[in-house]
């Protein structure tokens, strides 16, 4: 019989293992990422530099070579100035439409959007009661004596309808 002390040793062995493996996967990410910025910045992409914890880089030069003698930015720079350009991009097209803006920002939207995902699970909720009823029927459960669609009929369309509805609502709250 094992005791306590052996399975939590266990447990944190596995949890060790578990915690290379992510720190390994962030490392290819941040690789990845990299490469992604300076081809979409026109740069290439060997010559980014992944900083990792031994000190080391993914490549023999540093970060500081993606700086020309021209001055070019870097390319984490290049992609902040994007994203706030982008972001002022939103924040012009919001001029237009400042209540709307105030509203998707406001506490009474994020409330919404919780009551929408409340009824969403009551919907879900309904969903697997009206299956339980055919499942009963079709097992001959007692007190079944009637397919779903006779104990509530038109629930089966209503039900597809308003996962319709909520999945056009959730799109839309994307």
């Amino acid at each position: 019989m094992t005791t306590f002390s052996q399975l939590l040793e266990d447990l944190k062995a596995q949890h060790d293992i578990e915690i290379q493996d992510l720190r390994e996967k962030i490392f290819e990410l941040k690789r990845s990422n990299v490469e992604l910025q300076a081809e979409a910045l026109g740069g290439s992409s060997s010559t980014s530099s992944v900083p990792f914890p031994d000190g080391g880089s993914d490549t023999a030069q540093e970060q500081s070579s993606l700086d020309s003698a021209a001055g070019r930015r870097s390319v984490a720079e290049q992609v902040s100035q994007a994203l706030r350009a982008g972001e002022a991009r939103w924040d012009r097209q919001c001029a237009s439409l400042p209540k709307l803006k105030g509203f998707l920002q406001s506490d009474t939207y994020e409330l919404l959007v919780g009551f929408l995902i409340l009824a969403n699970v009551l919907l879900m909720a309904v969903d697997i009661q009206y299956q339980g009823f055919q499942v009963g029927f079709g097992i001959r459960y007692p007190r079944r004596e009637y397919p779903a669609s006779q104990v509530w009929p038109g629930a089966d369309v209503a039900i597809v309808g308003l996962d319709y509805l909520f999945l056009a609502l959730f799109t839309i709250d994307l």
